[in-house]
């Protein structure tokens, strides 16, 4: 039988200037927009959520800003009003839905960062299977769950390490080549490639040292 995978939809909340936001999917997608509408920001919450690494290389575009993951959760203007958007203590969440053959799974990302403290906590994998994703999953009395909360709503499964929500990943969407990982994390850089030797080294050769 074949699979029909489709990312239906995507959920920020608390990510650079997206306080709550639901962006629905159907058919092919295409991000537009003048600079600092968002573009990057969408693209690089799509990275985190498919590779789980909070290494990611946000932005990688070589003519824009370098961003992190903590100037994501804060929301780093940096102008002289104000360094952040949100300067005290941040929840975060990223979560998208994939539906596959009529079945709707949910991955998703929490990250907490305490003003207090000057901590960014590491990011708390999860995964619901079976329900529709929405922003209000996340939000109560306009204030955002803990992820104790949250976990004692719904059923999520989760995911102690960066391992084994990717191999949840994997699973779902039925990835075998072990170098998807390696390959999305360099195909999401944004940057024109000229010619065939650069697609090559960068999409298809493995890295290797060769000894004479």
């Amino acid at each position: 039988m074949i699979q029909m995978i489709k990312l239906t939809k995507i959920v920020l909340i608390n990510w650079m200037y997206f306080q709550k936001a639901t962006l629905p999917l159907e058919g092919n997608a295409v991000i537009v927009g003048v600079n600092g509408t968002g573009k990057s920001t969408i693209i690089d919450a799509i990275q985190m959520l498919l590779l789980g690494n909070k290494a990611s290389k946000f932005n990688a575009n070589a003519n824009a800003e370098k961003r992190n993951l903590e100037s994501y959760v804060r929301g780093a203007v940096n102008t002289e009003e104000k360094e952040f958007l949100r300067p005290n203590d941040v929840i975060t969440y990223l979560a998208l839905e994939i539906e596959l053959n009529g079945e709707k799974h949910i991955f998703g990302i929490n990250i907490n960062y305490k003003h207090e403290r000057s901590d960014l906590s590491d990011p708390k994998y999860f995964y619901i299977n079976g329900i529709e994703l929405n922003a209000d999953m996340f939000i109560k009395d306009k204030f955002t769950k803990t992820y104790d909360d949250l976990s004692k709503e719904y059923r999520i499964v989760h995911y102690p390490t960066l391992t084994s929500y990717q191999s949840k990943l994997k699973e779902v969407l039925g990835l075998k080549d072990k170098r998807y990982f390696t390959i999305l994390s360099r195909a999401v850089g944004i940057k024109n490639i000229n010619n065939c030797n650069d697609f090559m080294n960068e999409f298809v050769l493995d890295d290797k040292t060769i000894s004479n």
